[in-house]
């Protein structure tokens, strides 16, 4: 009314050109491509209250929340990132891997949507249209370098346990028998209704569902008992 939106519309206009230059100049910073580990519960609570306190209370409130925000920031930066991710929430199990090339792999046809989440969490680009095939397994080299067996069809289980560069597999169809090499297989799609985030280590793989949002270690597939 009263012309008034030829005023706001400039004012508007101006904070989105500012907000487009603002992230084209950090994205052009060195390590502008490093990634963080997606924060948990704790400390995205912890984070927004530190920013809640830091602007609306007066000091010495003031810089314990902004201490809070550090502290928030450095929990997340010490966080391991995800090696992998499997969606199977409502849909045919898909794996996404980071690589240590710097490139997501992705292992059977994925939205964008989905395949933009995967690089959210993971930390890397994909190209959506680079999709990994694999005849009985495939051989993958994680961000720090281990080897791992992807196995997407059943039939590609034995392959995988007599491959000697790999010493883990990670299997989207179901095992029937344990490798004959003793070699560990983890099988994570027994529960359809949930998403993982896999983190690889010495112990072995750990996974957070998309249901619990905690994080275990993960049981090895044909126990003679539930771990």
């Amino acid at each position: 009314p009263f012309g008034a939106s030829g005023i706001i519309a400039p004012v508007l206009e101006l904070g989105i050109v500012m907000l487009i230059h603002t992230a084209e100049f950090f994205s052009e910073l060195p390590f502008a491509d490093s990634a963080v580990a997606p924060p948990g519960y704790a400390v995205l609570a912890l984070l927004v209250i530190g920013v809640v306190v830091g602007y609306a209370c007066t000091a010495p409130w003031r810089f314990a929340g902004w201490g809070m925000v550090g502290l928030a920031c450095l929990i997340g930066s010490l966080k391991p990132l995800p090696d992998a991710v499997i969606f199977a929430q409502n849909r045919s199990p898909t794996l996404v891997a980071a690589s240590a090339g710097g490139e997501l792999t992705i292992y059977r046809r994925l939205s964008a949507f989905l395949i933009d989440m995967a690089a959210l969490r993971l930390g890397q680009h994909a190209d959506p249209e680079k999709i990994q095939h694999c005849n009985e397994f495939c051989q993958h080299q994680l961000r720090r370098g281990e080897a791992v067996a992807i196995v997407l069809k059943r039939h590609g289980l034995s392959a995988a346990c007599d491959d000697r560069n790999t010493d883990v597999i990670i299997s989207l169809a179901t095992p029937l028998y344990p490798c004959r090499t003793a070699k560990s297989i983890y099988y994570f799609t027994q529960n359809m209704d949930d998403n993982y985030l896999l983190y690889r280590d010495k112990k072995g793989v750990n996974y957070v569902s998309s249901n619990s949002g905690s994080g275990q270690l993960a049981c090895l597939a044909l126990q003679p008992r539930q771990c």
